[in-house]
């Protein structure tokens, strides 16, 4: 097995690719790889296109386009896998986010990143999540009036047809009809992170915890002036 470099794995092979005539996707040149920490191989094969698109475009200007920067090789993994989808969605955005600390990107904007994709990234195999959270016998309320600051912070970050989660449920109102806009101001969610210092396992309780409210393919990301 490959030697870990860092707590959160390291790169096999160089990324060499060539700029398509779009100028949209790229073509690996050879094959290319990320072993994360606990001894997974991520392999991406030579000849492979990728476009980015599993990077929300929402976060394109925060980075500079998906293969630009310290964020490039970390989007071909990600990108790959979400194409593929052989594995957990979860596991796939995960997997970015170690990528992108090896890459050299903070801990603060990693962990920022991670919560952008996590809520608005590709999922497979979405009709589990859909009836897991259809059978809960009562809504999350009583979760998230206990919950920690930063999840009530996430809280306040989401809204349904302008109107914040955090208010829905201090008003007590029911949750609301499928096919809603949600809509995450990542400038909030940001501020919460910076502040907080989550874990990844927090963020992902955070988000996880809103999913009978924002249960709904059409998910926004909103971002205007949030700061390195």
């Amino acid at each position: 097995m490959p030697e870990i470099d860092s707590p959160f794995g390291r790169y096999v092979g160089e990324l060499v690719v060539k700029l398509l005539p779009d100028g949209r996707r790229v073509q690996l040149f050879q094959e290319f790889g990320f072993v994360d920490s606990a001894q997974t191989i991520w392999h991406v094969p030579s000849d492979v296109i990728v476009d980015g698109a599993s990077i929300p475009q929402a976060l394109w200007p925060l980075m500079g386009g998906p293969f630009e920067g310290k964020y490039r090789d970390a989007s071909v993994i990600h990108d790959y896998h979400c194409d593929t989808r052989t594995r957990p969605w979860k596991d796939v955005h995960r997997v970015f986010y170690d990528a992108m600390r090896v890459s050299g990107v903070g801990e603060t904007r990693a962990k920022i990143m991670y919560a952008a994709v996590y809520f608005k990234g590709p999922r497979w195999s979405d009709v589990t999540v859909h009836n897991v959270n259809k059978a809960r016998d009562e809504p999350p309320l009583a979760d998230l009036l206990a919950a920690s600051a930063f999840e009530r912070e996430t809280a306040k970050a989401v809204t349904l047809d302008g109107i914040t989660v955090d208010q829905l449920l201090l008003r007590g109102q029911p949750m609301p009809p499928e096919g809603r806009k949600a809509v995450l101001d990542l400038d909030m969610l940001s501020s919460a992170i910076a502040a907080e210092n989550p874990s990844l396992a927090e963020i992902e309780v955070s988000l996880d915890m809103l999913e009978p409210f924002a249960n709904t393919d059409e998910r926004v990301l909103v971002v205007s002036d949030m700061k390195d």
